[in-house]
Formats: structure tokens, C-alpha cells, sequence
């Protein structure tokens, strides 16, 4: 069982902890700014072609301030990209640092378990700041995305689902800065319709929406280890998930000093 962990088979590695600045809606909206402004001086300079000298139309300052908006969005274009590309290179980094705790992680938790080896995985999530999101309950600019994925198996899929704070097992272990286990599959609200689901208090389901706890469930159970500062403060998780009917088996490998191994080692790396 220990050999089908060895080796680079089923690691996976997530860009999701860039940064969204320079979004393209804030870059299209600088240009038909700019283009809006050279227009209506355009149309100033053929209605007043006997204003004043002086005024503020003839002396160019709308020409001069499109021409700013046109060049502040070039150049925040390419300070954009720069920042994306350094950010980038800095997680594929620390993902190459992360994968080995990871796969020691795994392999441990494994073999003390004898969890099954193909659909048992381990990921390492980090909170990151991003474009706001809104909810009904607030607005949140930041989430945890994941750093990398250890995994024999290819599915299930990631759930691709935005890990904000209070969402998911991941964003109980966030608000309360606490390990956290919870086997989805056989949650008390697996089984509920949409209609009752929908009915029922943000926190009994997680924050998340009934399409969301679905998904999540796919992955049988989750069990969370914070990743935290040398200050206490909660700054990502190492977690393992698994098939439903090997949660008993997991929780009794004691996985949270394993996992939060892990975690020290990660944010060792992090913190540079």
C-alpha cells in the first residue's frame, strides 16, 4: 500500500493564490474613460472654437487628463503583471516545499489507518486576498486557496468552490482558528431536499448553498489542521479528505498532530 504513495503520480499543483488586481472590468472601464474625455474635448474644441484662451477646455488639460487615465492604465497593466508573475513564481516555490510534508502526511496517515491509498488526499489551502466577494451576510475580500494537492487518485474534482471565511469545514477551522472534522457524506443535512435546506440557518450548513454542500460532499469526509503564525493567528489549513466510510478509521490514526506537523513545516517555508 505504502509503494502506491511514493513517487510523483497524483500530485497536483493550484495557481489559485494570485492575486486578482487589474481585473479586466477596471482596465476596461480606464479606457472608455479616456476614450469618453478625448471625445468630449474633441466635441468642446468644434462647439467653443471662441472660448478663451485660457479656459480650461482650449489650454488641453482634458487632452492631457485622457492621455494620464490611457498611461496610468498601461502602466498599471504592467505593474499588474509583474506582481501576478512574482506571485506566481513564489507559490510554484513554496508548493514545491509543501509537497513533500504533504506526501509524508498522507503516507503516514495511510499507513496507520490502512485508509485506501486511491481515494484518500491531502491539500494545503492558504488565505489570500482576492476580489470581493458579496453575501447577504457581508462582503469578503479575502479567501483560502489552495497551494497544492496530494492525491493517488484523479477525482473527485477539486470543488472549485471559494473558500471564504465561515464557508465549509475549511471555513469553520478559519473562524475558529480550531482542527475540525466532518464526515459531509453522512451529514445530518445530506439527505434534505433544496427546499428544507434552503430553510435552514447559515451556520447549521456551513455557509454553504445547497448546489455547494453537493459538492463538498463528493469528498466524503474532511478533516482541517490550521495553519498558524508564530503568533497564534490562522493563516491556512492542511486538510484530509476521504470516502465516508473510512472516517471512523481516519479519526482513529489521530491525524491532527500529523496534519498540523504539516502545517508547522509549511508556514516555515511561507513566512521566507
Amino acid at each position: 500500500m505504502v509503494g502506491c504513495l511514493l513517487g510523483r503520480q497524483g500530485v497536483e499543483s493550484s495557481g489559485n493564490g494570485r492575486v486578482a488586481f487589474g481585473s479586466m472590468p477596471m482596465k476596461l472601464a480606464l479606457r472608455i474613460g479616456a476614450g469618453l474625455l478625448l471625445a468630449f474635448a474633441a466635441v468642446r474644441s468644434v462647439q467653443a472654437p471662441t472660448a478663451e484662451a485660457g479656459s480650461f477646455w482650449r489650454s488641453g488639460w482634458v487632452t492631457f487628463a485622457a492621455t494620464a487615465v490611457v498611461g496610468g492604465a498601461a502602466a498599471s497593466e504592467l505593474i499588474v503583471r509583474a506582481i501576478r508573475d512574482r506571485l506566481s513564481r513564489q507559490n510554484s516555490r513554496l508548493a514545491e516545499h509543501a509537497r513533500p510534508a504533504l506526501q509524508s502526511a498522507l503516507r503516514l496517515l495511510v499507513e496507520k489507518g490502512d485508509l485506501n491509498c486511491m481515494e484518500t488526499g491531502v491539500n494545503a489551502f492558504l488565505v489570500r486576498y482576492g476580489r470581493p466577494i458579496f453575501y447577504r451576510w457581508g462582503v469578503h475580500l479575502r479567501r483560502q486557496a489552495r497551494l497544492e494537492r496530494v492525491r493517488i487518485s484523479t477525482g473527485p474534482r477539486p470543488s472549485g468552490i471559494t473558500w471564504t471565511k465561515y464557508k465549509g469545514t475549511i471555513g469553520l477551522s478559519w473562524k475558529t482558528n480550531k482542527n475540525v472534522a466532518v464526515n459531509l457524506a453522512s451529514h445530518r443535512y445530506s439527505q434534505l431536499t433544496q427546499r428544507r435546506f434552503d430553510r435552514l440557518a447559515d451556520a447549521d450548513k456551513l455557509h454553504l448553498t445547497f448546489e455547494e454542500f453537493q459538492t463538498a460532499s463528493r469528498h466524503g469526509y474532511v478533516i482541517v489542521a490550521p495553519i498558524r503564525d508564530e503568533a497564534g493567528k490562522y493563516r491556512g489549513c492542511v486538510t484530509l479528505d476521504g470516502p465516508r466510510g473510512e472516517f471512523t478509521r481516519a479519526m482513529k490514526t489521530r491525524p491532527f498532530p500529523i496534519l498540523g506537523d504539516a502545517a508547522e513545516t509549511i508556514w516555515r517555508f511561507a513566512r521566507g
